[in-house]
């Protein structure tokens, strides 16, 4: 990067779904992605998401995918429970989650390319009674595979 990239405006589009969306461009230019929020209608509140794609903007299979989170959350946050609890006690013995919604919120959603399956994506929660925990979820298609408790 050079002395001038930094007074270049970022590049932004207006998707039909996503709204405003910014490029974010990373060294490994598989990593390119758009970035931006949007209210998240389980929650009621706006979630901060990259969206894996090519700099002409999101494919409609990952509208569709956002579409299917918004609709099934309730079900993936079922199933990712017991991974969850099983990290977290690592650090808090007998840990055990009372009511997902109550105790924490989804804050960020990577959504990937889509093109090929198995798909691998990634949520993150910070805890809503006590911020200083926050975890990422791990997702093959939309099964969870592993949390990450930081």
């Amino acid at each position: 990067m050079g002395l001038f990239d930094l007074f270049k405006k970022p590049t932004t589009i207006q998707d039909p779904f996503f709204g405003t969306l910014r490029w974010v461009t990373n060294k490994d230019a598989s990593k390119n992605c758009y970035e931006g929020n949007r209210m998240f209608g389980p929650i009621n509140e706006t979630v901060e998401f990259f969206i894996q794609c090519d700099l002409s903007g999101p494919a409609s299979a990952q509208r569709e995918f956002y579409q299917h989170l918004q609709t099934n959350y309730d079900v993936l946050i079922e199933k990712a429970i017991p991974l969850i609890e099983k990290e977290f006690r690592n650090d808090i013995e007998g840990f055990k989650i009372q009511n997902f919604r109550k105790e924490f919120i989804i804050t960020l959603l990577n959504i990937p390319r889509l093109e090929k399956t198995p798909f691998f994506w990634d949520a993150s929660f910070e805890s809503i009674g006590d911020e200083n925990y926050f975890f990422t979820i791990d997702f093959k298609d939309f099964d969870p595979i592993q949390v990450y408790v930081e």
